[in-house]
């Protein structure tokens, strides 16, 4: 009986359909059977489910929205994940070491390790990496409502450039777990499951997907000057010296299931690179993680264990 996946890419990338083509073709010389599907905007996520019953894996051709809009099938049908990484970023899949080639999914469905990990609830919402609301927010914001289509890194240096002279930091008010950690300070808010972030600026270095926690980092600033000096300072201490970004005077750690954010100023939020609720701005966020709910299948492996888990 031959083998059977589902490959699931992003209808609106270009290139995640040619990947996806190029895996289909790959796959099926290899004697495997390969359905490929979707899910519509506004489709259930029963209707997918029934169309990918049976499958041995879940391989999402696309960015990490589209890991992110499929982590419902995932749950629903407890068939595993693998990014098969085709958008900008791909942090999902440099995360937990997930390569952009077959004998690395077929290696990995040979070694079968799956590991459950944490998704969070941020408002109306859901995420899997980092939630956010600062300088970043607001360029996520413009370049959301700026795009016609696939969107790389060259995409962001407009709205960089607009949005640097005008952002002045919103003043927040945070609880962790019903505890009130900081009391109505200006400053750009990260709460993070995964250590990873864009142009390799890793603001919450020591966040991992699998601790039933989601790691809340506030650093104090004002202003756009003191947000591009901190990215620069995070940038270069994360990659050189692991771990003393947390040591770091400028970087407020806390860690808990269930976070309050409340802003004075109305402040943008993104999640996983995407605006949130199409960029408007709002004056609450709250966040929770649920533990342990999305099957994924992990690279084959020595017995290392990337840094993005903690087990």
């Amino acid at each position: 009986m031959p083998r059977f996946l589902s490959i699931l890419a992003n209808p609106t990338s270009a290139k995640a359909v040619q990947h996806a083509d190029s895996l289909e073709l790959a796959l099926a010389s290899e004697g495997w059977t390969v359905n490929r599907t979707g899910r519509s905007p506004g489709e259930s996520v029963e209707v997918v489910a029934e169309r990918v019953e049976g499958s041995e894996v879940l391989v999402l051709a696309g960015g990490d929205g589209t890991v992110r809009f499929f982590s419902d099938i995932a749950i629903a049908t407890d068939i595993p994940i693998w990014q098969h990484a085709a958008g900008n970023e791909n942090l999902f899949a440099r995360s937990l070491g997930m390569k952009a080639a077959c004998s690395s999914l077929l290696n990995a469905i040979k070694q079968r390790r799956i590991h459950f990990i944490d998704r969070f609830q941020a408002g109306s919402e859901s995420g899997l990496l980092i939630v956010s609301s600062g300088i970043d927010a607001e360029i996520v914001a413009r370049v959301s409502r700026e795009r016609t289509g696939a969107v790389s890194n060259l995409n962001y240096i407009l709205p960089t450039i607009r949005s640097l002279p005008s952002w002045k930091a919103a003043r927040y008010t945070i609880e962790i777990d019903g505890v009130r950690k900081v009391d109505s300070r200006t400053g750009w808010v990260f709460v993070a499951n995964s250590p990873d972030y864009g142009g390799r600026f890793d603001p919450v270095p020591n966040a991992v997907m699998d601790d039933d926690l989601i790691d809340t980092c506030f650093v104090p600033m004002k202003g756009a000057l003191g947000a591009m000096e901190w990215m620069m300072h995070a940038r270069l201490r994360s990659a050189r010296l692991r771990g003393s970004l947390m040591r770091s005077r400028r970087f407020e750690h806390y860690a808990g299931s269930h976070v309050r954010i409340t802003s004075e100023e109305e402040a943008r939020w993104q999640i996983d690179g995407d605006a949130y609720q199409d960029g408007l701005p709002c004056h609450e966020m709250e966040i929770a993680v649920q533990p342990g709910v999305i099957p994924v299948l992990m690279p084959a492996t020595n017995g290392r264990v990337g840094r993005a888990l903690s087990q």
